[in-house]
């Protein structure tokens, strides 16, 4: 039998793969705000882990940010051309993360640039629109954000982990190392952990929301879930092995503690 990683979806979550339901339930956002991240991220959009790489259209960039100065031309002059070090090269600015390129509309060639994100970011920040005013929201949530998506990222990887890995040690040394033992053990906690808290089996999680109870709790069930799991890798570990007598110990601290309908009418 081959053991399976212990990975949730949400490990992967990141600022710029979160959806607008996971940024209002793990989150704690507003729609509102949501929805300036999902937009913001539209005008900002990352391509690999280098801010500095010049790769957003720069007149792409000035419509999305409200067509300041009314005229591309006017806005480049005055806030584009200073961000070029004096001795620019014609096709790449000296500090490397904005390039100058030359494209063809209507047979008439005109000025271009390629920023990086770093630029445009500063750029769009500085204009004087709405759409400016909006992505200068969007960095002051950025620091919220990502700071919950962390704290769900430790307990979902580090702390169930750790649990999960405490009773299969536990088994298999206190079981003349049956591993067949400490897999199924595992298996029998993260069955009944839900079924107490909620009422509702692993299975039926997985069922009524395509993904398993770990992937679907938000931040406080999701701490009441992690402390379910610990209490019972601790009675595991002190030698205890009657499912029953887990369960009762476990239903007594944690027994109903997440309500089903707050999920259900989410969706």
């Amino acid at each position: 039998m081959t053991k399976k990683a212990q990975n949730g979806r949400s490990l992967k979550l990141n600022l710029e793969n979160v959806s607008t339901k996971n940024l209002v339930e793990i989150c704690d956002l507003t729609y509102e705000q949501a929805e300036r991240i999902i937009n913001t991220r539209r005008v900002l959009k990352v391509q690999g882990d280098d801010d500095t790489n010049p790769q957003i259209d720069a007149r792409r960039l000035w419509v999305k940010i409200g067509r300041p100065y009314k005229r591309f031309r006017d806005w480049a002059e005055s806030y584009i051309k200073p961000e070029l070090d004096e001795n620019t090269f014609a096709e790449k600015s000296a500090k490397g993360q904005i390039e100058i390129f030359f494209e063809e509309t209507k047979g008439r060639p005109r000025n271009n640039y390629l920023l990086s994100r770093r630029v445009a970011a500063k750029l769009a920040m500085q204009a004087n629109t709405k759409e400016g005013d909006q992505i200068r929201e969007y960095f002051l949530d950025v620091e919220k954000i990502v700071m919950k998506l962390w704290k769900v990222r430790v307990i979902r990887s580090e702390s169930l982990s750790a649990h999960d890995k405490a009773i299969y040690r536990a088994v298999v040394s206190g079981d003349g190392g049956n591993r067949d033992r400490a897999e199924k053990a595992q298996k029998d906690i993260r069955n009944m952990v839900p079924e107490v808290l909620s009422g509702k089996g692993a299975s039926w999680w997985r069922e009524e929301f395509g993904k398993g109870i770990r992937d679907v709790l938000d931040n406080e069930d999701l701490i009441i879930y992690d402390k379910a799991i610990e209490l019972s890798a601790n009675l595991i570990k002190g030698g205890m092995r009657s499912k029953k007598q887990i369960r009762e110990i476990v239903e007594a601290n944690h027994g109903g503690s997440i309500r089903v309908n707050k999920y259900l009418d989410n969706t």
